[in-house]
């Protein structure tokens, strides 16, 4: 609750033409914190702020005039404010925006522009948008008809708590829609959706042999009395976020006291003067200063230094800085310990031994701290060996070897994550401490957070070794993440979270495809091929990281096929270009995840190869199969058929069809045609010149004179390169059909 004094500031600031402090006061008076609920002193201070742009105004302004509070209800007034505040990015008014055109509230209904907005909205991590894109996928309203989309979607508002959601998507996966049935992982839904109250999931529990045909109960929009935002202050949060930010594949390489070689107990002035010591040797070229057993190669730089120097500032990250390093075996005598002052004289065999033997001594703090050193000795080793295959391979041995360092590592930290001595030493060191900024609280954040915190080392090299194509690599840590933590973690949803850059980066191609291709179906197949190679890499990742069936691997590769085919299907409607549109949908098809989506490419692959065989046979020049035809230059073949011979004395009575095929030519083909067959031309001409002159031997001596006189021509006159004889018309399909049933060429029969 806000006091007096808060509100007096709020309202000084905000009548100062602070819009976040207008807002927060519109706020203030909607609910009545600190002053009387008044909606119409809300309404005016919200109106204040959205009018100098601010979104979340905006967005309330429109909640105002779509539900009618304090003003009469107008939807179209309501649309105005919320698409200001969309397309500033606000989800909220992203959602709000898609919720009027789902509806059809101050608009025709139109679920395709829906889709559109509950989709930036469930981008940005808005829960019920991506429940109601999941329905709209499932569905195929307004959008292309996916299950793998659908399960994409339900199953991010499903581990939101989205009761409907968690329904949905249970009977999904009860009757296999999109996804390998599992009647365990539906009940599990079911019972979370149930625990909600939904009724629906409780009546699928209580009659669970009764099959469930369809996912189709649409979500409600509840528009009434939703007001949401700003959310109440949430419970305490069990995450440990520096101990996230801290956890990646550098975690070594970049530790605080790696870099100075300082034990993890050194008090602030020692920290101080080895900083400064370490920086005067960078500028004087002196690498004495890194002698210790781990010390890195080449040596830190003054950045590196720099940083430390910064970590080691920072209460909690200095914290998770010692968390990561060897500890003494008695805080306060790091610098007389064995063991540390043997790593420090660079003899790590020396402090293997010593923390080996103390391994044997029970279930002693000097154990645990034992455990947790060689814990860190193999991840560090590990995680350094990794480095440098990131950037050449390793021999079988040696990856062998790493091998064996993980194993061991694993072995150790999952002893210690269940060790109540562990985490007693940790909540002791922090009391010891004496920081204000740290409290125990914070070791009951890390001991909740550290099984996801050390997946993500594991998740983050995977994606490294994925991105360099070494994808064997990334399974292996995918697989490492599985067998570590088992119960205690949620694998999933660390992939998931390290992906998302991934997938926010094949979403934005994938719109801009198909946004370009609406505006230019032309350049369609060129798109098309574009985004099929932008995404290849992408795609690969997904598929290095996630099993096969997996909600978001399906979804990304079949987004990527369905606007693929989109694009091609304009550009082949709008060209006629059906190999480029062929061999583009071929490549395409893989992608497709559901053998709908496939069946659905295949048929369309059938048609565009139907309609090149049709083009090509009747748009195109037979005779070069390269120009259009011309009507002008068609080829008329005379051809008869359905000859019936009926004898008579002493004569024959011959009847027959004829008809006229034409075959489709180009006017440079005609012009080749008519300047050949010569000699044949010359020897008819000869003939006729003959008898005139002489009849009888004169038709013959013209006939052979004007044959050798068109052979000559003849030869001069060959066809180009390209053009077939007009001879091979009796090949063209639709006079072989004739011929096949009867037919032949030539105006009657002989």
């Amino acid at each position: 609750m806000s006091t007096q004094t808060d509100i007096v500031r709020l309202k000084a600031k905000a009548e100062s033409g602070d819009a976040n402090a207008q807002r927060q006061l519109g706020w203030s008076y909607q609910i009545g914190d600190g002053v009387p609920k008044d909606l119409a002193e809300a309404l005016k201070w919200y109106r204040k702020s959205a009018g100098q742009g601010y979104s979340s105004a905006q967005n309330d302004v429109g909640k105002f005039y779509e539900n009618g509070w304090v003003v009469a209800q107008d939807y179209v007034e309501a649309m105005k404010w919320y698409v200001l505040s969309a397309n500033q990015g606000l989800s909220y008014g992203q959602h709000n925006l898609a919720l009027l055109f789902y509806g059809g509230h101050g608009t025709p209904q139109n679920y395709a522009e829906a889709v559109k907005w509950f989709r930036k909205a469930a981008e940005q991590g808005h829960s019920r948008a991506a429940y109601f894109l999941g329905w709209l996928y499932c569905t195929g309203n307004g959008v292309e008809k996916s299950y793998a989309s659908a399960l994409f979607w339900y199953r991010k508002a499903a581990s939101d708590g989205i009761a409907g959601a968690q329904n949905n998507l249970a009977i999904m996966i009860e009757n296999g829609q999109g996804v390998t049935a599992n009647l365990e992982e539906a009940i599990t839904l079911y019972r979370r959706s149930a625990e909600q109250g939904n009724e629906n999931a409780k009546k699928a529990l209580e009659r669970l042999k009764i099959p469930i045909e369809e996912p189709e109960t649409a979500p409600a929009p509840a528009r009434k009395n939703s007001i949401k935002e700003p959310k109440a202050r949430a419970a305490e949060s069990t995450e440990c976020k520096t101990l996230l930010t801290a956890s990646t594949p550098l975690l070594y390489a970049h530790n605080a006291f790696r870099i100075t070689g300082l034990p993890v107990d050194s008090s602030t002035r020692d920290i101080k003067r080895r900083i400064d010591d370490l920086k005067a040797a960078v500028e004087m070229g002196d690498d004495d200063e890194h002698t210790h057993a781990f010390a890195l190669k080449p040596s830190p730089t003054v950045e590196h230094i720099r940083e430390a120097a910064q970590k080691l500032q920072d209460s909690e990250r200095r914290f998770i800085e010692e968390f990561f390093w060897f500890w003494p075996q008695e805080w306060g005598k790091g610098s007389s310990d064995s063991a540390l002052l043997a790593l420090r004289n660079g003899d790590k065999d020396a402090a293997f031994k010593l923390w080996s033997a103390a391994l044997d001594e029970g279930q002693t703090p000097a154990n645990v701290v034992a455990k947790h050193n060689l814990a860190v000795m193999y991840q560090m080793v590990a995680l350094d060996s990794e480095l440098l295959a990131l950037k050449s391979d390793l021999s079988a041995q040696q990856a062998a070897t790493v091998a064996k360092y993980w194993n061991t590592c694993f072995k150790w930290w999952e002893e210690l994550t269940e060790d109540e001595t562990f985490w007693s030493l940790v909540a002791d060191r922090i009391r010891m401490l004496d920081d204000e900024r740290l409290t125990t609280g914070f070791a009951r954040r890390m001991r909740s957070t550290f099984p996801v915190a050390f997946n993500r080392i594991n998740a983050l090299l995977a994606m490294d070794y994925a991105e360099k194509g070494k994808y064997d690599h990334a399974k292996k840590h995918v697989a490492y993440m599985n067998q570590t933590h088992q119960g205690a973690d949620d694998v999933d949803r660390v992939i998931s979270d390290i992906l998302k850059p991934l997938e926010t980066r094949i979403n934005d191609v994938v719109e801009k495809a198909i946004a370009h291709t609406t505006q230019d179906a032309m350049q369609g197949a060129h798109i098309a091929k574009e985004l099929l190679e932008t995404t290849k890499q992408p795609l690969a990742i997904a598929r290095s990281m996630l099993v096969e069936g997996h909600a978001i691997r399906s979804y990304l590769s079949e987004h990527v096929s369905d606007a693929c085919f989109t694009c091609l299907i304009a550009y082949g409607n709008k060209t006629e270009d059906w190999p480029t549109c062929i061999a583009l949908l071929k490549l395409t098809e893989p992608l497709a995840v559901t053998d709908e989506a496939r069946s659905k490419i295949r048929k369309n692959i059938a048609q565009a190869e139907e309609n090149h065989r049709d083009k090509v046979l009747y748009e195109m020049c037979w005779f070069c199969k390269q120009n259009r035809a011309e009507a002008s230059a068609v080829l008329e073949v005379p051809m008869h058929g359905e000859v019936n011979r009926e004898w008579r004395l002493g004569s024959t009575r011959v009847t027959w069809k004829k008809l006229a095929a034409k075959v489709p030519r180009c006017s440079t083909c005609k012009a080749a045609h008519s300047k050949v067959g010569g000699k044949w031309t010359g020897a008819a001409a000869g003939a006729a010149v003959g008898t005139a002159i002489m009849p009888g031997i004169g038709s013959v001596i013209g006939f052979f004179a004007g044959k050798a006189l068109g052979h000559q021509v003849d030869a001069k006159m060959r066809l180009p390169d390209g053009v077939n004889a007009e001879s091979t018309k009796a090949d063209y399909p639709p006079i072989k059909e004739m011929i096949a049933k009867g037919w032949a060429i030539g105006e009657k029969p002989t």
